[in-house]
């Protein structure tokens, strides 16, 4: 048996419909974790419920519930296993139902795949993490999940960037936000999934947002930044240098760019990194994106991850 872990993959369900589509085998079962969330922490969470349940009703009839509720019967954050014959791919926290964007619409996708292709479709509300360790033995569970401490910053980094989308789309309100009211409408996103807090002492100072994942040991620290030339980028990293403790290994910076010609401007940036940091590739084709390795303060030979968003508001 082989177990793949896609959670760190933010297109994790895109990808998971295509592989779905395109494989010869027909034994293939899909399971959905569904994990509740408090729709009074989530911005019209009770209408894009609605809209998602409408769009994807279709597919209702082919899944079997085991558990306590019914497919979409209550908001939820969505866990995913499928397993294509001895194969098994995981993803935590892969998507959700309660509004229409990327990731439910790759849970959309995934269903319309499965069904497509006969898969055996299943959902239940059980603990995916207790059910992952049910199935998987010890040295394949390490395997499948070398690194959860990346894992887990690699998921917030799939919901900044689902707020960058909608910052995107909504520029012009965005564009007249200042850096604290972007803070402050940037923390209520991840109380459903995470603990988020804003101007939190770190460090030698305090930082924008730190978030913290339930159930963990591991915070991380973001610092929001609007867009005043290549000395923006040294400032934030030199900021964040000073707030990150020597027990972290990754790090945020959001930069918010309200003027013309981002292309550009994109592109200045990634050669000032460059040139002065090294830069990791990152499994994606998001333009908007930059991670660099760069020193602790007091210790050379300790490296943090700190990973760049660019959110272009013009």
């Amino acid at each position: 048996m082989q177990i793949f872990d896609l959670s760190a993959k933010p297109d994790a369900a895109y990808k998971l419909a295509e592989t779905i589509s395109e494989v010869l085998i027909s034994d293939i079962t899909i399971y959905e974790f569904h994990q509740e969330v408090n729709p009074e922490g989530i911005l019209n969470c009770e209408n894009g419920h609605r809209l998602f349940r409408e769009k994807t009703s279709n597919f209702y009839q082919r899944f079997v519930s085991f558990g306590l509720s019914s497919l979409d019967e209550f908001p939820a954050i969505i866990h995913i296993a499928v397993k294509i014959g001895d194969q098994w791919f995981l993803a935590e926290d892969c998507g959700s139902n309660y509004y229409m964007g990327y990731g439910p619409g790759g849970i959309y996708r995934l269903r319309e795949a499965a069904c497509k292709k006969g898969a055996l479709l299943l959902h239940t509300d059980a603990d995916f993490r207790k059910w992952v360790n049910g199935i998987s033995p010890k040295k394949h569970l390490k395997e499948a999940r070398k690194d959860k401490e990346e894992n887990d910053f690699n998921r917030i980094i799939k919901q900044m960037m689902v707020f960058a989308y909608t910052a995107q789309d909504q520029r012009q309100t965005f564009r007249q936000m200042k850096e604290e009211q972007l803070r402050d409408y940037i923390i209520p996103i991840f109380t459903s999934r995470f603990k988020a807090y804003g101007e939190v002492k770190c460090g030698e100072g305090k930082t924008d947002i730190r978030i913290d994942v339930k159930n963990s040991d591991h915070s991380y620290i973001f610092e929001l930044k609007i867009w005043k030339g290549v000395k923006t980028l040294q400032d934030a990293i030199d900021q964040l240098q000073r707030y990150i403790s020597w027990h972290h290994h990754f790090g945020g910076i959001v930069v918010f760019y309200k003027e013309n010609q981002f292309t550009q401007t994109y592109k200045t940036a990634t050669e000032y990194l460059k040139a002065n940091y090294q830069t990791i590739e990152l499994d994606n084709s998001r333009k908007q994106e930059l991670a660099v390795k760069c020193a602790y303060n007091s210790d050379s030979q300790k490296l943090i991850t700190i990973h760049f968003i660019f959110i272009c508001l013009s």
